[in-house]
């Protein structure tokens, strides 16, 4: 059990570092933060600051540190955000790098 988890977050880092070595676009200056509640248990509902962005014609959200990409599961709510500083409320599939969301929304 604890082997298959290890090797699960192995698989999101690797994810993380593949999406950060391939950019998107230019990017305006915006300052974002990334919050997350706990980072022990993948299936606890986070809150991911960032801004939307377009890669590889899916959206994707870029956090503060413009280190992590993660990859959206709900493009149509995303689509509406494209560019913006955003707050996105739900699950990280760290297999696959990809935020299960709940809602997304302005971060003003």
């Amino acid at each position: 059990m604890k082997a298959a988890k290890i090797a699960l977050r192995l698989a999101g880092l690797t994810l993380m570092i593949a999406a950060v070595v391939s950019p998107v676009g230019s990017s305006p200056n915006r300052v974002n933060t990334y919050q997350h509640v706990q980072i022990d248990n993948e299936s606890e509902t986070k809150i991911f600051k960032g801004t939307i962005w377009i890669n590889a014609g899916r959206y994707v959200l870029r956090d503060t540190s413009e280190t992590a990409w993660y990859q959206l599961d709900d493009q149509r709510s995303a689509a509406k955000f494209e560019g913006n500083c955003v707050k996105v409320t739900g699950t990280l599939d760290v297999a696959s790098n990809t935020i299960r969301v709940q809602r997304i929304e302005e971060d003003t």
